[in-house]
């Protein structure tokens, strides 16, 4: 997300996207959609032009959403993140890994592993450069 947590879950009440997990600047993991139900974090198509067309071709004719889990970190990604919001990325990736058995892998253009939103969509940014894929493979 770009921003705090409540501008998030005002945009997202709208229909507009969504999350499964966001992890706050304190290091506070919040769960915003039931892990059970899709969430429109990731989607992608293959309409040029409109927000959220795939950023490869494989992610215009992939939907990653039915398939993942969506993690959003509060803040802005220009600006970095927390010490503890590093120590909960990696909590986070280790709990998905034993539970769903994620790859522990930084993956393009399939849907197994950890992608970031700006590798999937080229309407998206984020997580930017200052996301280190050490924190959670």
């Amino acid at each position: 997300m770009e921003g705090y947590l409540a501008g998030a879950i005002a945009r997202w009440n709208t229909g507009a996207a969504g999350a499964h997990l966001c992890i706050l600047q304190t290091g506070e993991v919040v769960l915003t959609c039931r892990l059970e139900d899709i969430s429109w974090h990731a989607g992608t198509h293959g309409v040029q032009g409109k927000d959220g067309y795939g950023h490869t071709g494989f992610w215009r004719t992939h939907n990653i959403n039915p398939y993942s889990v969506g993690i959003e970190l509060e803040g802005f990604f220009q600006q970095g993140y927390t010490p503890e919001q590093v120590a909960a990325c990696r909590t986070v990736s280790d709990w998905l890994t034993a539970k769903y058995g994620v790859l522990r892998e930084h993956t393009h253009d399939r849907i197994d592993g950890h992608h970031a939103h700006s590798e999937l969509s080229s309407s998206r940014l984020d997580p930017g450069s200052l996301f280190h894929w050490e924190w959670v493979l």
